[in-house]
């Protein structure tokens, strides 16, 4: 949890959690947030919705997800005059679960760990003049 810390400490940096949860594990969410001290700004369930409209909503600068299905949902439009392709950096988190399912898109970048995730924010928050 220690990289929500650094995070939390950035300038104007908000973090929200853009799940597709059946409403009744949010509980579940909640109470893992509270045990390990992880303050975020919003929790935004979809119900299992495609993500894009959610992310548009809150004028994302950066998503990371660790199902490849929600990134490919998300990627179907990708054609369409959605600025959200310009505007936000897309990220697949990598895990034991997902590691040999294949990348959805090459513009789609890749962290294998905490510390990976942590200096991908941190040189997007950087070179957007930020810091």
């Amino acid at each position: 949890m220690y990289y929500f810390e650094k995070l939390k400490s950035l300038k104007d940096c908000k973090v929200f959690i853009v799940t597709s949860r059946i409403d009744n594990l949010l509980p579940h969410l909640e109470e893992y947030l509270a045990y390990h001290k992880i303050r975020v700004d919003g929790i935004i369930n979809t119900r299992n919705e495609n993500k894009l409209e959610f992310l548009e909503k809150i004028n994302a600068d950066m998503f990371v997800e660790d199902v490849p299905y929600r990134l490919v949902q998300i990627f179907k439009e990708k054609g369409s005059d959605r600025r959200i392709f310009e505007d936000c950096l897309f990220v697949l988190f990598r895990n034991v679960a997902n590691e040999s399912l294949a990348n959805p898109d090459p513009s789609i970048v890749e962290a294998d760990n905490w510390a990976d995730l942590h200096e991908i924010i941190v040189e997007r928050y950087n070179s957007e003049g930020r810091a």
